[in-house]
């Protein structure tokens, strides 16, 4: 086995750094071929000024590129889950109520994040 398909914080750590940054770059891809002009167009003044686009304009109105980024992201979610329950484990003994705060925060933060 590769270290990128076991449960090891280096594999772990490597396979959401692949997965989240190929979420953005996939649809960075996406939207430069398909809509360059659209993304990288200023917000107050109607024209192209920036030669590269923004992360939010990238990820954020243009379709197909978000979608892809959208699904992407989404595939890092068990993995933040896991971290968020490990975190519960370890620190529910010591602060029951941080435990559970830090658990439905970070459970909050990782469902969400895909679809903001």
């Amino acid at each position: 086995m590769t270290g990128l398909l076991r449960n090891d914080a280096p594999g772990a750590f490597a396979r959401e750094f692949h997965l989240s940054s190929g979420a953005f770059l996939g649809a960075l891809v996406i939207g430069l071929q398909l809509h360059y002009h659209k993304i990288v167009q200023n917000e107050h003044f109607g024209y192209p000024d920036e030669w590269f686009p923004s992360v939010s304009a990238t990820i954020g109105d243009r379709y197909p590129g978000r979608n892809v980024f959208q699904l992407l992201i989404a595939l890092t979610c068990p993995s933040r889950l896991l971290l968020h329950a490990l975190w519960y484990v370890l620190l529910s003994r010591a602060a029951p109520t941080r435990a559970k705060a830090l658990f439905g925060i970070g459970f909050l933060r990782t469902i969400t994040c895909g679809g903001w």
